[in-house]
């Protein structure tokens, strides 16, 4: 993917849905191990209506950031607040996490670069973090539990995968493999505009499913 990529999404079917985008595969194997994914996007749309026009929109940016939230510990010294960074991020480079002399968080950027595409980012804070990897401002995957001395790596394949579910939330993590009808994976090698379409598409009980056009 070497673009930016526009993402519309519908709803034309009679009935209230979120839909839903967000990745789940990488190239490493990681996920659903220590690797999870967020629902990075979540649209309510209503059914459809004469003379009413809805739709859901959103860009999955070429710019991706890595990023820690940190949560006040019992060991600390002072009562802090809840502290967040984030740092741009090119693919091969190696990052590293760390808190300095005043405990404040940093993210500097190390000489070496990875063979491959990956971005990894060392944690040398001396505490268990999750790191997190984000497009658009919003977390994609997040690797959990990475101890002092440990790396968090990413290296997604250009896929995303739009489902229809209620009753969920964005930043929501899913901890299995997202399957069946409602689910559809969309490559976005060679696109820079995506539209995915709920409909109904016949059968049974006028089944739903997805219509995509890419270009």
């Amino acid at each position: 993917m070497a673009s930016d990529v526009n993402v519309t999404v519908y709803n034309k079917t009679r009935d209230f849905q979120n839909i839903v985008i967000f990745q789940q595969k990488d190239d490493l194997d990681q996920m659903f191990n220590n690797l999870f994914p967020i629902a990075w996007k979540v649209f309510p749309l209503n059914g459809v209506e004469d003379g009413v026009a809805k739709k859901g929109m959103t860009v999955y940016p070429v710019k991706q950031t890595i990023g820690v939230v940190r949560q006040p510990a019992k060991t600390d010294k002072l009562p802090y607040g809840t502290l967040e960074i984030t740092r741009k991020a090119e693919n091969s480079e190696q990052l590293k996490y760390f808190l300095d002399q005043n405990s404040a968080q940093n993210i500097t950027l190390l000489s070496g670069q990875n063979d491959d595409s990956s971005i990894s980012c060392l944690n040398e804070a001396p505490e268990l973090v999750t790191i997190a990897f984000a497009k658009d401002n919003a977390t994609l995957v997040a690797q959990i539990n990475v101890a002092n001395g440990d790396k968090a790596v990413f290296q997604l394949t250009p896929k995303l995968y739009f489902m229809y579910l209620n009753n969920i939330k964005e930043g929501d993590i899913f901890k299995s493999m997202q399957t069946g009808t409602n689910v559809k994976e969309v490559d976005l090698t060679g696109y820079t505009s995506i539209t995915a379409s709920l409909e109904y598409t016949g059968g049974a009980g006028q089944q739903k499913g997805w219509k995509i056009e890419a270009r």
